[in-house]
């Protein structure tokens, strides 16, 4: 074994190198800000000004992915603007995350300084889990919460499972519900997993397992029953805009999303593999089992719900903690055989290779055109106003004087619960946006409809199912006419990032109600 000297200082440099590949993989990704997000930060500015958790004042639907974030995200909005609040928070799960791989599973686990520099390298180098940190939504706190639950689960084994290890083990399982829908699954995975793995009596393991229920079941309960008491549902919105009606399509799209992932690079996965099979190996059953087992899980459940169609698989940015975890235990039983240097060199070419895959220059269209558009409707048209359109978030964000119609459902409780036809439609196979409904957005009387992508199209260009339906019907075309106003745009160099804005000035095509 090599010394603690030798060790230390090899740490040193990997963590030099975890610097560098965060530098570079953030750069690429430092203007992404997602069009979903504005979705969960104007349910944060409606907590803030007093309405309650609602996408518009007086109506109660559960459009938002993860509770824990929309609270963390209005706290810190108090002091700042609510997206760089929403971006802080992420920061701050991102750095935690690191600090949890790095010295604070060695200190738990007992593992050496250059394993668990591995495994923060491993992390830090990761292109997904940096987008999603500047991009907005939970993916950062989901995969703190989930590594959390992974080596406090791993403790708990591994010492006979001692109060303070189930303790922690079942206060992050309850992290984990509040912070995204399928956290109830992972929490379920790690009750069996206390259940049979490891050496405890049948006295402890009984005792324990009541220990975990009662943290982890306090916040899964606490919130079911807050979201039927507020929103009168058991199930999120979300769970019927993107599901519901929807089940004979979702395995096919979410198993090719989840094999996007495992064939493409960095390989993750591969690596992940290999540790399992070293530490199996190894007699560390529980290190492996646990760590594989929560990988298993986020993966078959994203596959199951069909995927996602955001960029950078956001729905498996928790992996890459475990696999990370793995990693370091990996680095730790192979330090007895292999020099440092070695084991630092082999996890500073992953870095390099995750780096060389990470996304370059990431940006979402929705999001900046949306606030070009929403900072005009709110400016112009009258506070008030009914508003149809599809892009959910940025636009409605940056108008808070208007009231508006998501005709893709996430925030709409008639348009999510309905079996939408077949189309042929090419959006309507994307993850998220097979709902509409064009009857009954007529029926709901807008003002104002946007067809289309969020600067709007004319009805014959159907993007969506509402476009399409509405288009179709002759009370749209009598009670509706179209309307186009180009707005001069100052100068920017990121203009010519985006169709719609290239050209230096941004068309907004609309529909606005005919006056009698």
């Amino acid at each position: 074994m090599r010394s603690d000297a030798e060790e230390r200082g090899w740490a040193v440099a990997g963590w030099v190198g975890l610097a560098v590949a965060m530098a570079i993989v953030f750069s690429g990704v430092a203007e992404f800000f997602h069009d979903d997000a504005f979705v969960t930060l104007r349910y944060a500015r409606n907590l803030l000004a007093g309405y309650g958790p609602v996408w518009n004042p007086g109506e109660r639907v559960e459009g938002y992915t993860s509770f824990l974030h929309l609270g963390l995200c209005a706290l810190a909005g108090v002091w700042m603007e609510l997206p760089a609040a929403a971006r802080l928070v992420n920061l701050a799960a991102f750095g935690v995350l690191l600090a949890v791989l790095g010295p604070g599973s060695g200190r738990a686990l007992g593992l050496a300084p250059v394993a668990w520099t591995v495994a923060a390298l491993v992390a830090a180098a990761s292109g997904p889990l940096a987008a999603w940190t500047m991009g907005g939504l939970e993916a950062p706190l989901m995969a703190l919460v989930v590594t959390v639950l992974a080596i406090a689960t791993v403790g708990a084994v591994e010492r006979a499972l001692e109060p303070r290890w189930v303790a922690a083990a079942g206060l992050a399982a309850g992290l984990a519900c509040w912070t995204r829908p399928e956290g109830a699954g992972l929490a379920g995975i790690c009750a069996l997993l206390l259940a049979f793995v490891g050496d405890a009596d049948r006295r402890a393991r009984v005792r324990a397992l009541a220990s975990y229920a009662l943290v982890a079941g306090a916040f899964w309960a606490s919130h079911l029953a807050w979201r039927r008491g507020y929103y009168g549902e058991w199930l999120p919105n979300t769970y019927y805009a993107k599901v519901w009606g929807l089940e004979s399509e979702l395995l096919p799209r979410g198993v090719a999303y989840v094999w996007s992932w495992l064939f493409a690079p960095p390989w993750l996965a591969a690596v992940g593999v290999l540790a399992v099979g070293l530490l199996l190996g190894r007699g560390r059953a529980a290190r492996a089992l646990v760590s594989a087992a929560l990988a298993l899980a986020v993966a078959a459940m994203a596959a199951a719900t069909g995927g996602d169609h955001m960029p950078a698989h956001r729905l498996l940015v928790p992996v890459v903690g475990l696999i990370a975890l793995l990693a370091g235990f990996a680095a730790h039983e192979l330090r007895a055989h292999v020099r440092p240097a070695v084991l630092l060199t082999a996890a500073l070419s992953l870095a390099v290779l995750q780096v060389l895959s990470a996304p370059v220059l990431l940006r979402d269209p929705a999001a900046y055109v949306g606030e070009l558009v929403g900072r005009y409707l709110d400016a112009h048209w009258p506070a008030g106003s009914l508003v149809a359109l599809n892009t959910a978030g940025s636009t409605p964000f940056f108008a808070p004087r208007l009231v508006f119609l998501d005709m893709l459902g996430l925030t709409d409780r008639a348009i999510a619960r309905r079996r939408p036809p077949a189309t042929g439609l090419p959006w309507q196979r994307v993850p998220g946006h097979s709902k509409g409904d064009g009857a009954y957005v007529l029926r709901r009387r807008p003002d104002y409809v946007i067809l289309g992508y969020a600067e709007g199209d004319p009805a014959g260009r159907a993007r969506f199912l509402s476009d399409l339906e509405l288009n179709r019907l002759p009370d749209f075309h009598r009670q509706f006419e179209l309307h186009r106003v180009t707005l001069p745009l100052a100068p920017s160099a990121r203009h010519a990032y985006y169709d719609a804005t290239r050209s230096g000035a941004l068309v907004i095509t609309y529909y606005a109600r005919r006056r009698p």
